[in-house]
């Protein structure tokens, strides 16, 4: 689960968006932590700067198999 900030999360024009969150979901992690904290770094990445106004917030659960 990701805050709309994540999505909405702008660079100029342009939002980082589902897509941006699939990009990083596509990378194979090797916890839920890894995962939370590389969505949180690429959108801290593409907007070249700490997010100011929006809630920024990945939450990833694990299911025991």
């Amino acid at each position: 689960m990701v805050s709309r900030g994540v999505v909405e999360a702008q660079r100029q024009d342009e939002e980082f968006g589902l897509a941006g969150v699939k990009h990083v979901m596509g990378v194979r992690a090797n916890s839920a932590t890894d995962l939370s904290r590389g969505i949180l770094e690429q959108v801290q990445g593409f907007m070249c700067a700490l997010p100011k106004h929006n809630d920024v917030t990945a939450l990833t659960l694990l299911r025991a198999s």
